[in-house]
């Protein structure tokens, strides 16, 4: 029983650490329209109103989730890897729980960050997941290059508009 429990555990982390992008038929496609409530939870920002000219990350999360919270770590890193992205977090837990989650990494900090509630449930319709971290790329023309299931890095992000 110990045996199996250890194995179990082992084939959830490692299904965390995603290496391959996921089969869609969604490549090539241009990004959906998703809005998303802020932090303040009056104002409203909108995909549509992202501009080309530079790759962007849809980045869905759970405020909850161990792994989304390192995926965050990563993004908002010193380091500033992802820094020539646009950078949209969609978050699928309750308003309060994402005030908590945008407080604790200081998101108003980070200019190339836009943090919101998918109120709507208009990503994981359009998506058709309900899986976290779920990373979608799209290249400086808004077109879908790939998706990331799983804590992801940014060199495999970064290398995915460079293909």
């Amino acid at each position: 029983m110990k045996k199996a429990i250890i194995i179990f555990c082992m084939v959830i982390i490692a299904g965390c650490y995603s290496k391959k992008p996921k089969s869609t038929t969604l490549t090539g496609k241009i990004m959906p329209p998703i809005s998303l409530l802020g932090f303040d939870s009056t104002t409203v920002f909108h995909t549509d109103s992202i501009k080309t000219g530079k790759p962007t990350l849809l980045f869905y999360f759970a405020a909850s989730c161990p792994f989304c919270r390192a995926e965050t770590r990563m993004l908002i890193s010193d380091k500033q890897p992802l820094s020539d992205f646009n950078i949209v977090m969609v978050c699928v837990s309750k308003f309060s729980e994402f005030k908590k989650f945008y407080s604790k990494f200081d998101l108003q900090n980070h200019r190339s960050i836009q943090a919101g509630v998918d109120a709507n449930d208009s990503f994981k319709n359009y998506f058709a997941t309900t899986q976290v971290p779920y990373l979608v790329i799209y290249d400086k023309n808004k077109k879908l290059k790939c998706i990331y299931l799983g804590k992801t890095s940014p060199a495999t992000i970064k290398k995915a508009v460079s293909t």
